[in-house]
Parts: structure tokens; C-alpha cells; sequence
């Protein structure tokens, strides 16, 4: 739900700063390391990579989560052990991703679906879910959309993008990944 709030705040303001060219390069790299894509407002400004600032030479040890940020949370939809059904919670996602969509804010944006899975299975299995997992989030974003070519992709990654300081076995790598973008082809 949050997910879908920020896309529309994030989004409208998104609109009105990159038609007036307001962006700074800084927020332009920020849109672009975070959604992989950079705003038309964006594209005369170059987006070369930073260099973090120094850090120190030691770094401490990482702390393995129980649960994903808020951030990757807004990111994807999860499912159940094995499962490629989509329970209430990831239908009002959706249905709430798809009116947006559908609306102004995201009219000219378009998304790209990756399946993902934990690493309890065998690979071939494991991809195998994570492909029906993306397939029912796709054909439930299709039928509510007025333009249904605005889900432009849907792949599966199976096991070999974990989220990270998430354990691969942990229950939430059972997920379909949301990659939102300007469309290619005007919609």
C-alpha cells in the first residue's frame, strides 16, 4: 500500500519538476539508481555514477534481517511456500497498482514482472515457481488494465536474486518483483 502511495506522490511531483526541467543531476541519479530509468527532464544531464564517500576500511559484519525493508516491501508481492496464488493482500496491491496505471500519475509508465523464489527446492523447480508466480501477477495486472501492453515483460529469476540480508531459504524471497518505467511505445 505504501508502495503504491509513494508511486503516486513520487510520480506527481515527478511530472511537474521534470516538465519545468527542476530536476538536479543528484535527483535525476537517485531515479534512475532506484527505478533504473531516468525521468525525459533527465536525459540532457549526465548521470555518471558516484563514488560513495570514504568509508572506513573496516567493515562490521552484517546482521542478517527477519523481515525485508519497507522498501522491498513496496517493491514486490509474496506468496506462500510453493504457492502461485494470489492471496487478498496481493490482490489489492494490485488492483491499486493497475488504477494507477490506468490514471495520469502512471499513464505513460509501463512494468516489468520477475519471479523470484526461495532456495528450499531444486533450481529447475524453484524457477519453475517463480515463473507461475510471475505469470499470475501478469494475467492479474492484464485483465485490470485498460491497456494490458503495459506490463511489458514477465520473467522469472528463480533463486538467484535474493533480497538481501534476507536469508535464500528465508519465506520472502517468494516473491514477484515490480520494475516500473517510461514505456517504450506511447500508450
Amino acid at each position: 500500500m505504501r508502495f503504491i502511495l509513494f508511486l503516486t506522490a513520487f510520480f506527481a511531483s515527478l511530472s511537474s519538476a521534470t516538465s519545468a526541467m527542476g530536476l538536479s543531476v543528484q535527483e535525476c541519479r537517485d531515479i534512475k539508481d532506484v527505478y533504473g530509468w531516468a525521468p525525459d527532464g533527465c536525459q540532457s544531464l549526465t548521470l555518471v555514477a558516484t563514488k560513495p564517500q570514504s568509508q572506513s576500511m573496516t567493515k562490521p559484519a552484517e546482521v542478517q534481517a527477519t523481515e525485508p525493508s519497507a522498501q522491498q516491501v513496496e517493491d514486490h508481492i509474496f506468496f506462500p511456500a510453493g504457492g502461485t496464488n494470489l492471496d487478498r493482500k496481493a490482490l489489492r496491491q494490485i488492483e491499486l497498482l493497475t488504477q494507477l496505471l490506468n490514471g495520469e500519475v502512471l499513464g505513460k509508465a509501463c512494468i516489468a514482472l520477475i519471479g523470484h523464489s526461495d532456495t528450499s527446492g531444486g533450481e529447475i523447480a524453484n524457477m519453475q515457481v517463480a515463473q507461475a508466480r510471475a505469470d499470475a501477477v501478469g494475467i492479474a495486472m492484464r485483465q485490470r488494465l485498460a491497456n494490458p501492453l503495459k506490463v511489458e515483460k514477465v520473467l522469472a529469476a528463480g533463486e538467484s536474486l535474493p533480497l538481501e540480508n534476507l536469508s535464500p531459504r528465508s519465506r520472502w524471497q517468494r516473491r514477484v518483483e515490480i520494475r516500473a518505467r517510461t514505456c517504450a511505445v506511447s500508450m
